[in-house]
């Protein structure tokens, strides 16, 4: 072949070559509508990952409700500021991480004795009361004398606002009757 034959031969590969090259970028930018755009018909499902998104793209508004789980949070992200009030129920809660700060001391009862006048369907209520400086931290409430002479018709209950342990009882006989509700108060150092 002679250098003439050569040189035309190289020069008709290399305008081969730069037509194909251009009908192939031609077709690909045809295929994005508008300029510097790719929508989901530009995009194999399942070939977009992680390191191919902006950080902080995916926000809140686009995560679909309810799909995120455990695994999908990192430790420590939600914390109680981001909780909404009464939203976390006790079986929610590893009792293992509470503490009480400080020391219980000073535990001790408080006792006070109601007396049911004479009569059936007479009723009386008591109050325990926990002494200034302690917190009440439960009580309760029992009856003197023969099983079924008294009946309790308030369920022993806390009785916040006074730091205190309220029950209250009706008789059911003739005669009068008694009856104690009593607190146990601690204080915490």
């Amino acid at each position: 072949m002679s250098s003439r034959s050569f040189a035309k031969s190289a020069v008709a590969r290399l305008l081969g070559y730069t037509a194909m090259i251009l009908i192939m970028t031609a077709g690909a930018a045809q295929s994005l509508a508008g300029s510097n755009t790719v929508d989901s018909g530009d995009i194999i499902n399942g070939s977009i990952v992680t390191a191919d998104l902006k950080a902080n793209s995916i926000t809140g508004s686009r995560v679909l409700d309810a799909s995120l789980t455990g695994p999908d949070i990192k430790d420590g992200a939600i914390n109680s500021a981001k909780l909404a009030d009464n939203s976390v129920a006790g079986v929610d809660i590893d009792e293992s991480s509470l503490s009480i700060s400080g020391r219980l001391t000073g535990i001790q009862t408080v006792i006070a004795l109601g007396s049911i006048p004479a009569g059936v369907g007479q009723t009386d209520g008591e109050i325990a009361t926990c002494p200034s400086g302690t917190t009440m931290t439960g009580g309760g409430a029992f009856a003197n004398g023969t099983w079924g002479t008294i009946e309790l018709i308030s369920s022993s209950q806390t009785m916040n606002f006074n730091n205190g342990w309220f029950a209250a009882y009706r008789n059911t006989t003739s005669t009068a009757q008694s009856f104690y509700a009593f607190a146990r108060c601690a204080t915490f150092s």
